[in-house]
Formats: C-alpha cells, sequence, structure tokens
C-alpha cells in the first residue's frame, strides 16, 4: 500500500452533534424520511373524520333568554344570586311544569338532559338552551323552559309577598290591641302616670303605620314587579349545533398529524438503515465521493447491467458517474493512490456496475485504467466490457500464466480488463509453458493462489505500474475474507453501499477497515435499479427522438471530458509542485 495516504483516506471519527442540534436534525429527518406515513395517516384520519362526522345525526339548538328583575329592597341588598336562580331553573318542578304546558308524555328527567343553562359574565340574564333532532322542537322546549320558569319564579314570589303580608297583618294586629290596652290604662290612671303610658301610645302608633306602610308596599309590588322577564321568543335554528364539522376535521388533522408522527417515529426507531449520505459519511468515517441513483429516465435498458456511462452519457445515471470520477481523482491524487479495491460493505454485492462504469468514465477522460476482476460472476466482468474470455488474475495468482497473458483490451479505448479466470488449479500454466516456451510462468508457493497471500499485493503493484488506476473488484467485505484481503493489498478502498445498508453493516465494516489497515479514499451510495412492469413494456423512442437524444449526449459528454481534463492538468501540477 501507498505510504503517502493523507487525511482524506483516514478513518477519523466526527465529532457529535450538540443535543438540540441532534434532536432537530433527528425531527426534520423522520419528517424527510417518513413523510408518507404522517401523510397518509393524517389523509386516513381526515376521511374517517368526515365520514364519521356525516353519519352522526344532526343536533339543533334553540336559545331562549330570561332576564331575572329582583324587588327593589333586594336590588339595594345586592342583586339576585344567579348560581341559585340557575338551579332553579334546571329543576325538577320547572321541568315538570314545561311537560304539563306542552303535553308532554316525557319524563322530566329526559327533559332536563338536553337543557342547557348558561349565566354570561357580570349579567343577571339566563340562557335556555335546549338540544333536539328536530329543530321546531328545540325552538318550542327552549321557550317553554324559559316561560315555566319565569312562571314558577312569579308563583314563588307570590307566596314570598302572601306570606310577608301575613306576617304584617298579624303584627298589626298585636299592635292595635296592645294599644287599646294602654288606651284604658291611660283614662284609669294617676295624672301623674298618664304621661309615660302617653308615650308608649305614641311608639305604637308610629310602629302600626311603619307596618302598614310596608304591607302597602308589598302588596303594590304583588300588583305590578315580574321577577322573570322573557325576552322575545327563541329563534328557530337554522344549521346544526352539532356535529361541528370544521371543528371536527381540524381535531382530526391535529390528531391525525401526531399519530402519524408517532407511527413514523416507531418505523425510524425500527428501521436500521443507513439515513443517507451524510450518515454513511459519519458512520463509515470516509467522506461520500457519489450518489448514484435509479436510471429512471429510460436511457438504459431496465434491469439490465450496462455501461451507462459510455451508452447513455446524457442520463442522470452518467452524470453521477462523471461527478464520481472527478471526486474519485481528486481523491486518489490527494492520498496519492493508484490501486483501489472497490468493494461493497453492506449485505448486497451491487459494485460490478459501479466497479465497470467508473472505470470506463475514467478512462473516457484519457486515464488508463486495468479492471481486476477476482471472482467469477453472471454475468462476468468480461461481457459487461466486451472483452474476449482466457485465462485470468485467479491463474496468474497460483502461477499457471504470465499476468500479461490474464490481460486482454476491451472495447473501450484507454481500459484494459485482468479477467478473473479459473477458481480450480488446472493446466493452462502448461499450455502457456508449451506454446510460448520464452514466456516462463513463476511457479506459486503453497496456498499462494488465495488472495491474501503476499503475490496478491505484488501483482496489483505490477498492474498499477502499466496503468494510472487498478480498480480490484473485490467480494463484499463482510461476507467474504478476500474482501478484506484485497483491500488491504491495494492502495486505497472505495467503499459501496446501498440504502439497505444498515448501521450496524456499515460499523462492522469500518471496524474490519480499520482492522485490516486500509485506506479507505470515501464512498458511494448505490441505489439499485429495480424495473417496473410499466417500464419493461415501455415502447421504443422514434427515430427523430432518438438522433436528438444522441446529439445531446456528444454536447453533454464533450462539455464533461473537457472539465476532467482541467481538473487533471491542475492535479498533476499540484504534484509536479509538491516534488519540485
Amino acid at each position: 500500500m501507498s505510504s503517502g495516504a493523507t487525511d482524506l483516506g483516514r478513518l477519523a471519527p466526527t465529532p457529535p452533534p450538540s443535543i438540540a442540534e441532534e434532536g432537530q436534525s433527528l425531527f426534520t429527518a423522520i419528517l424527510r424520511r417518513r413523510k408518507r406515513y404522517v401523510v397518509v395517516t393524517t389523509a386516513v384520519a381526515v376521511l374517517a373524520t368526515v365520514a364519521l362526522t356525516l353519519s352522526q345525526t344532526k343536533i339543533y339548538s334553540a336559545t331562549a333568554t330570561a332576564v331575572i328583575q329582583a324587588p327593589p329592597q333586594q336590588t339595594v341588598s345586592g342583586g339576585p344570586n344567579m348560581a341559585t336562580e340557575a338551579q332553579i331553573a334546571r329543576s325538577l318542578a320547572v321541568a315538570d311544569r314545561v311537560a304539563r304546558n306542552l303535553r308532554l308524555n316525557v319524563p322530566p328527567e329526559e327533559l332536563l338532559a338536553q337543557l342547557g343553562i348558561r349565566v354570561p359574565a357580570d349579567s343577571e340574564v339566563l340562557k335556555f338552551t335546549y338540544s333536539s333532532p328536530e329543530p321546531k322542537i328545540a325552538q318550542k322546549r327552549a321557550q317553554a323552559f324559559a316561560e315555566a320558569f319565569a312562571d314558577v319564579r312569579r308563583r314563588q314570589f307570590q307566596t314570598d309577598v302572601l306570606a310577608s303580608t301575613t306576617s304584617i297583618n298579624e303584627q298589626v294586629q298585636s299592635l292595635t290591641e296592645q294599644g287599646a290596652v294602654l288606651d284604658r290604662r291611660i283614662q284609669n290612671a294617676d295624672p301623674g302616670k298618664q304621661g309615660v303610658l302617653r308615650i308608649q301610645r305614641g311608639a305604637l302608633t308610629t310602629e302600626i303605620a311603619l307596618l302598614q306602610q310596608k304591607l302597602n308596599g308589598l302588596n303594590d309590588q304583588a300588583a305590578s314587579h315580574a321577577p322573570v322577564t322573557v325576552l322575545g321568543k327563541a329563534s328557530l335554528p337554522t344549521a346544526p349545533a352539532k356535529p361541528k364539522l370544521p371543528l371536527n376535521i381540524f381535531l382530526g388533522l391535529l390528531g391525525g398529524l401526531l399519530l402519524g408522527f408517532a407511527i413514523a417515529a416507531v418505523a425510524e426507531y425500527v428501521d436500521t438503515r443507513i439515513r443517507g449520505t451524510s450518515d454513511l459519511a459519519k458512520r463509515l468515517g470516509a467522506p461520500v465521493l457519489g450518489l448514484i441513483p435509479r436510471d429512471d429516465d429510460g436511457s438504459a435498458t431496465p434491469g439490465v447491467l450496462t455501461l451507462v456511462a459510455i451508452d447513455a452519457p446524457a442520463s442522470s445515471t452518467a452524470d453521477a458517474y462523471r461527478r464520481l470520477r472527478t471526486n474519485f481523482i481528486a481523491a486518489a491524487s490527494h492520498a496519492r493512490t493508484k490501486s483501489v479495491a472497490v468493494i461493497s460493505v453492506d449485505h448486497t454485492d451491487s459494485t460490478m456496475e459501479l466497479h465497470a462504469n467508473l472505470a470506463a468514465a475514467l478512462a473516457d477522460m484519457g486515464k488508463r485504467v486495468v479492471l481486476v476482476s477476482t471472482r467469477q460472476r453472471h454475468p462476468a466482468l468480461e461481457e459487461l466490457v466486451g472483452a474476449p474470455p482466457g485465462p485470468g488474475f485467479l491463474d496468474a495468482l497460483r502461477g499457471e500464466v504470465p499476468l500479461e497473458h490474464a490481460i486482454s483490451d476491451t472495447g473501450i479505448e484507454n481500459l484494459l480488463l485482468c479477467r478473473a479466470g479459473s477458481s480450480e488449479p488446472n493446466d493452462i500454466g502448461a499450455v502457456f509453458a508449451s506454446e510460448e516456451r520464452h514466456v516462463a510462468a513463476i511457479p506459486s508457493p503453497a496456498r499462494a493462489h488465495r488472495l491474501g497471500s503476499e503475490r496478491t499485493a505484488r501483482l496489483i503493484e505490477e498492474l498499477a505500474g502499466r496503468a494510472d488506476f487498478v480498480l480490484v473488484d473485490a467480494p463484499p467485505l463482510l461476507a467474504d475474507a478476500d474482501g478484506a484481503a484485497l483491500a488491504r493489498a491495494c492502495d486505497g478502498v472505495l467503499a459501496a453501499a446501498t440504502p439497505s445498508a444498515t448501521r450496524e453493516e456499515i460499523a462492522r465494516s469500518r471496524e474490519q477497515f480499520e482492522r485490516v489497515g486500509a485506506t479507505v479514499l470515501g464512498s458511494v451510495l448505490v441505489d439499485p435499479y429495480h424495473p417496473t412492469r410499466k417500464e419493461r413494456h415501455k415502447p421504443a423512442r422514434s427515430a427523430a427522438a432518438a438522433e436528438d437524444e444522441a446529439e445531446r449526449r456528444m454536447r453533454v459528454s464533450s462539455a464533461d471530458r473537457r472539465q476532467d481534463i482541467m481538473l487533471a492538468k491542475a492535479s498533476i501540477s499540484a504534484e509536479l509542485g509538491e516534488k519540485g
């Protein structure tokens, strides 16, 4: 491995965010990633609320108003007690009178169940509100309760006045009898005592006059005072009081949002997958050099592995590979690495298309690239880049063939392929030795055909001397021990992950890289393509559209190539300046 690895590839821990930043980022991240949970739950809650509201029986409410008028002497002492008046309004006596007045065969308790009494603040007013499915019934019974209350209070007032007048008349009669007794005593008394008796008689006369005056006032009140006055008639309700559709929709919306976010939070908690590029970079300890999206624009054949960087240069996927190429060149130049192992760090094996397209993109800008295949696949890497079959890297690793015979040209300029070869020993080395005796196959020591041997590193270093970059297609890191061996044998590592990668897998991969001393240049988040039924039967484009697309691809490819060449020149100038 290169000794010039710098901080770019060093696995350094990222400082943790503050509690406030972490809480805020977690909240926004949940809303961003799980928004469909919130949207669907809220929509279902609102629709269910609307359906439930529309299915409920409409209830109409009518209100009658009554004003409490206290007698003059009670007004001076502080006015009526509105709490007591409200209790009287909700009494069985009032409800029973309503039932009699309206000739209803309804228990008073049932009538009171639909009645509401309200006392506005700082007022002497009672509001009688009656609810019923029928607007006319609500209007009639609200008015009946107000009038029945007024009638009960009027009768109660008259009873109180009668009791008071009776008591006063009894007092007047008693004082009158006392006055008659004093008159007789005055006539029979000595002249010296008559003065005192006459004073007592005058006091009785005055007291009798006051009682007579009070009795006259009570009689006037009984004739003119009304303790309760009903203001007009209750209006006929035109709209239902409940259910209230706008209020219920608001409550359903609020409840749906809370429930949806709770479901999203639970889903976020149980989901152990990585949370995008920032999460991948933080957990792997290396920058994300590229994000390869799905090729949803129809520029590539759905479900088929292709060299999108060459065959569809105007597609969004090809543009992503060009961006990855730019970042990869900068990272490799900064770390002074030439051989790079492309390794999957999750449970998937999605590196072959990434491996081939990155190599093709590098070759397209003039870089000499050697692709190294270390395992047999279906379809093989040879088929993807258009190389003929033959012996490969594994054969050279066992010493059966020279390394030169494992390398073949591809259909792409500046791109060579070192085939995988055979995974088992065979007589291919003897064939080459007999046909080309001037080229000797170096015999390998025992178990040297394994990828974890020092011979692997020497072969990769030899390939690096023939090209600008050597990209090694390594097995998945967590599924095959050869992945870690190749990571150690190369100068650097390009880690590939899919959105389904779990945080535990990334953490284990990071530990594995640290254990073998690998230099991680960066990572790539690959979103694998899964064709839909509609895309499988997508009609072909017209010839004119195909020509326009080809012309547009040429323009995009030329512009990107010029940009990458300028970047490469700047990188070479920087290296020369450092050496000087």
